[in-house]
């Protein structure tokens, strides 16, 4: 059986420090054996820079996906899907042109996934070159509410995106996790999720 791809933990702190924190399901001694996300080498891009080229991709995205749906007006479903995207792709740049928009990077990524959380919990992830899963894979982030049964899958990711808007509110309390899945997605995450973002409360 092929061993599942390493993943990544951050837990910030309430002065906007991140911290690991050991992945639901898991003991603090296996914990302190798992290793960190192995990602390529990059050029680190600042801050700030990162959410203005954000903005101007997702403006883009949002040209192509009106352009999407212009030429599928014939199907019902294609429609719905591009307006769905367009509709996503517009709230996330909105968050992001926010002065109260929080945002900490997820540590062990090496500052390439910065969770951006608005005030109203929707979340959106911005990556700085995290590179592209491997073959038959996909990053999936998933929401985990206090006392929640089972995590909520929030996004299915390949991983060369430059903004990644969540699908589930992140309340307080509540932990946003990245595993590397199944492409496609999966119903739960089938690893311990070492990439961990905890808002202060």
């Amino acid at each position: 059986m092929e061993a599942a791809p390493p993943t990544a933990v951050a837990r910030p702190d309430t002065n906007g420090s991140a911290t690991s924190v050991p992945g639901p399901g898991s003991s603090p001694s296996r914990t302190s054996t798992l290793g960190p996300l192995e990602l390529p080498p990059k050029r680190r891009a600042s801050t700030a820079a990162l959410i203005t080229l954000a903005a101007l991709v997702g403006v883009a995205a949002i040209a192509l996906g009106t352009t999407a749906l212009v030429s599928s007006l014939d199907s019902d479903d294609s429609t719905e899907a591009v307006q769905t995207t367009m509709s996503e792709m517009d709230e996330a740049i909105s968050l992001l042109a926010k002065s109260s928009t929080k945002r900490m990077p997820i540590a062990n990524s090496g500052g390439r996934i910065i969770l951006a959380l608005g005030a109203n919990g929707r979340g959106v992830l911005i990556l700085d070159g995290l590179g592209v899963a491997p073959a038959g894979k996909a990053y999936q982030a998933w929401v985990i509410k206090p006392n929640a049964k089972a995590p909520a899958s929030a996004a299915v990711f390949a991983g060369a995106e430059t903004m990644v808007p969540l699908s589930v509110a992140i309340r307080p309390g509540a932990v946003v996790a990245i595993t590397i899945e199944q492409a496609g997605g999966v119903p739960a995450p089938t690893q311990a999720p070492k990439l961990v973002a905890q808002p202060a409360t």
